[in-house]
């Protein structure tokens, strides 16, 4: 009998997992192709490729989430972040908003040195890796406002208030000085060390 006990918890366990990730639209992974982009050291590649993951339906206000350091858009699909936050109710109800989560410039799938220039790959920054996403919001997927931009600890916060003074930037310059979007920003800050957990901004205008 300890064997069948021992099969069914663990059917049990696996069956519960499940539902419980499958409480929010499942994710739906792509691509897309940034022509002729130039890093921030003036070198230019004639295709720079950028893969991103979305859940929801585009027509829901679009809401960037970004991952944290070495990490990849699904490293934001766990039960204890995807879970808590997209499903049915929950404060970033994927039914309502369409989420979009890129794997930054050196990451995941996006183009990386390893993909075959490895040590002749252009040296990028954080600015280029804003700039790559900025460019897959804007020109790739038509995004020209963003309802929040969430970002995981490390490279995730650091980029956040990045693209948002980037978004505020080109307002500027299209609007002579004025500021017609506001955004309300904040730090989720982790309690047991005291540091910086998550960075948000909210009304974000590209």
């Amino acid at each position: 009998m300890k064997p069948f006990r021992a099969i069914a918890t663990i059917a049990f366990a696996i069956a519960s997992f499940s539902a419980f990730a499958a409480d929010y639209p499942a994710p739906k992974q792509a691509e897309w192709v940034a022509r002729d982009f130039k890093f921030h050291t003036g070198e230019v590649m004639p295709a720079l490729r950028m893969s991103y993951t979305t859940l929801g339906d585009p027509a829901g206000q679009p809401v960037l989430v970004l991952h944290g350091t070495s990490q990849f858009a699904g490293a934001m699909l766990t039960p204890a972040f995807a879970g808590e936050l997209f499903g049915a109710g929950q404060p970033l109800d994927a039914t309502k908003y369409f989420i979009i989560i890129p794997d930054s410039l050196g990451h995941g799938k996006s183009t990386r040195p390893s993909d075959g220039l490895k040590a002749k790959f252009p040296k990028y920054n954080y600015d280029d890796m804003v700039d790559a996403q900025y460019r897959l919001l804007t020109e790739g997927l038509g995004v020209k406002h963003l309802r929040l931009i969430i970002g995981n600890l490390g490279i995730g916060n650091l980029r956040t208030p990045c693209i948002s003074a980037r978004a505020l930037d080109r307002i500027h310059q299209e609007r002579s000085g004025t500021r017609p979007t506001q955004f309300a920003e904040g730090l989720f800050v982790n309690r047991e060390s005291n540091s910086p957990a998550i960075d948000f901004r909210c009304d974000v205008g590209l």
